[in-house]
């Protein structure tokens, strides 16, 4: 049964603030039958007028259901459903007197948007057969009802819900939603300070939970009082407006300074109006058109210059907020006239439904700005690649070229060395024997030597080129390939008891022919002067250098001797010190003989 009118008694203002609903009351209450009024539904009881809401009374209005017609016609589980009620007050029904369902939380913030769902055949109790509503109402604030509905739970279930749905659901939804979105825009901004848009995102996302409140439930008390509620409600639409409007300016990178600060005066001045300490609960309830008003000054013409911003920047999603403000407007005028009464109580509250796109349009702009982001940072990437790409080549090129100019740069040192080593060793041997046959010097066997010092220097020079790296082994059995013919013409009989020594990093190609030379130097000085019958080539490490040693059996010799002028073994001690080496000679005592070390250095490099 869908009841489009009831009967109706509105009782004279009681001098008295409201008071807790009384358990039972008189099913008739007391009034006689002439008093009750029919009236259409939806009914508005006490319409709204400013001035009143400060009084300290309040009054009560009675609806009326006679529920006769349909005891036969239902046997069982009856439910009656009103979608809307609204009053600064309280709201309770009666069954033939019994109480059955009461409003809740503060009388200002009561839950009006809730639909009231009442089982009117509850276990152990009689199906009533009169259901009173009473309406206990603050004076000046209003107080109405919708139309009303009794039937089944399978008949009427559906209407709650959508209903309920439409009312309050989607903003507990949107409330949940604005609140993550809202943490995780102040999550990014706490790591990018630079970024105003997620600060901005945050506080909107707040003001939209703050604004949802009154709406979704009944306030407890005793989280908050109902004074500070009321004024956070009324201000968060001030605030969500001039933050959204904050929001879009920035989105399209805009700044207007005096515009701004007139909107943060108009906010400063609304919430200093309807501060607790100068109202109560209800006069700041009944201030709310006011303070609408105020931000209305600020806000039509902001909203106007904000969708001028968005259409100039060209930002889709600008303009997409824009034109939600703009639609709020209406809106805004559509749910003001549903709170004071002049619409039809059955209607919804349009503009916190249309404020769920707000949320949808920040969530979609923090999405674009996130794949931007991605996508820069991805491009970055490919940039960085073919960046580092180009480099590599360009590296690759130049090492090639340093390369090239490295191996031209050695083959040259490589040539000068060959030019000059030719031109003191071979070169010098070679004008010696020349100047023996301009002087008429014919001694065969001084000629005979002296191209014998020619072919030692070629073979030096030769020897030199071939790689040793850094096994002095090798260089001195190179060597002894080239010294033993010679010696063993001159009647010396070659011991060799060559060991391995360590490497000699660095014993470059030029370090090898001073060694060559030193040894070669000292043979020629035992074949030329010593007289001797043998020579034993040995080699040692004592921790930090490398030891070649040459013994004789012939005439002994002085180390003091290098200081008589001669040049040969200038020449060794020259060498030396270029290697970073010493060379020294010992007399054999008592035995004849004289023994030879050069102390190579096995991790020092030669100068």
């Amino acid at each position: 049964m869908h009841f489009t009118q009831a009967e109706r008694f509105v009782q004279a203002p009681i001098a008295s603030p409201l008071a807790a609903p009384p358990k039972t009351v008189d099913a008739g209450t007391g009034i006689s039958a002439t008093s009750w009024k029919t009236v259409p539904l939806p009914n508005v009881a006490f319409t709204r007028s400013a001035g009143e809401a400060l009084t300290s009374e309040h009054q009560i209005a009675w609806y009326r259901f006679e529920l006769n017609s349909v005891q036969q016609a239902y046997a069982g589980g009856l439910f009656f459903y009103l979608p809307r009620w609204q009053t600064v007050g309280q709201v309770e029904v009666y069954g033939d007197g019994r109480l059955l369902w009461r409003s809740e939380g503060d009388p200002v913030w009561n839950a009006f948007n809730q639909p009231v769902w009442v089982d009117l055949d509850p276990p152990g109790q009689t199906r009533p057969h009169v259901l009173l509503l009473r309406m206990d109402s603050v004076p000046g604030l209003g107080g109405g009802i919708s139309s009303a509905w009794i039937g089944t739970e399978d008949a009427l279930r559906w209407r709650y819900q959508i209903r309920k749905g439409m009312q309050s659901d989607v903003l507990l939804a949107a409330s949940v939603a604005f609140g993550v979105l809202g943490l995780f825009a102040l999550s990014v901004w706490w790591r990018r300070r630079h970024e105003s848009l997620y600060l901005l995102c945050f506080f909107a996302s707040m003001c939209f939970v703050a604004r949802y409140t009154h709406l979704i439930g009944p306030l407890n008390t005793s989280l908050i009082s109902s004074a500070w509620f009321g004024w956070i409600t009324v201000n968060s639409m001030s605030w969500l407006i001039t933050v959204i409007l904050l929001f879009n300016y920035r989105l399209c990178g805009k700044t207007y300074r005096w515009l701004e600060y007139g909107m943060f005066a108009c906010i400063a001045v609304h919430g200093l109006l309807t501060l607790p300490w100068l109202a109560s609960s209800a006069g700041i309830a009944s201030l709310a058109i006011y303070a609408y008003l105020i931000l209305t000054f600020f806000a039509a013409p902001a909203s106007v210059l904000s969708m001028y911003a968005s259409w100039k920047a060209r930002s889709a999603p600008a303009l997409v907020v824009a034109s939600i403000g703009m639609v709020g407007f209406p809106l805004a005028v559509h749910d003001m006239m549903l709170q004071n009464y002049q619409l039809n109580l059955e209607q919804l509250y349009l503009l916190p439904v249309a404020q769920v796109g707000f949320c949808i349009m920040f969530a979609i702009i923090i999405q674009q700005r996130y794949i931007s982001g991605i996508d820069s940072l991805e491009r970055s990437h490919e940039i960085l690649a073919q960046r580092l790409l180009e480099r590599e080549t360009e590296l690759e090129e130049s090492h090639a070229r340093l390369r090239e100019i490295e191996q031209r740069e050695v083959l040259s040192r490589e040539r000068q060395r060959l030019m000059q080593d030719m031109h003191d060793g071979l070169g010098g041997s070679l004008t010696s024997v020349m100047r023996m046959m301009e002087h008429g010097q014919s001694d065969q066997e001084r000629i005979r030597t002296a191209l014998q010092d020619c072919m030692d220097e070629l073979r030096l020079t030769i020897d030199s080129l071939e790689p040793v790296e850094s096994d002095i082994s090798v260089l001195l059995a190179n060597l002894r390939f080239r010294l033993q013919p010679r010696l063993e013409a001159a009647g010396i009989q070659l011991q060799w008891r060559v060991e391995a020594l360590p490497p000699l990093p660095w014993l470059t190609p030029a370090h090898a022919m001073h060694v060559m030379r030193i040894v070669q130097e000292v043979v020629t000085n035992i074949i030329k002067h010593a007289h001797a019958g043998s020579l034993v080539f040995t080699t040692d490490a004592d921790g930090g250098h490398a030891c070649i040693c040459i013994d004789d059996n012939g005439r002994g010799f002085d180390g003091q001797s290098l200081s008589d002028g001669r040049r040969g073994l200038g020449n060794i001690a020259h060498r030396a010190d270029i290697l970073g080496a010493t060379a020294t000679w010992i007399l054999h005592a008592p035995a004849p003989g004289t023994r030879f070390c050069l102390r190579l250095p096995l991790k020092q490099s030669a100068n």
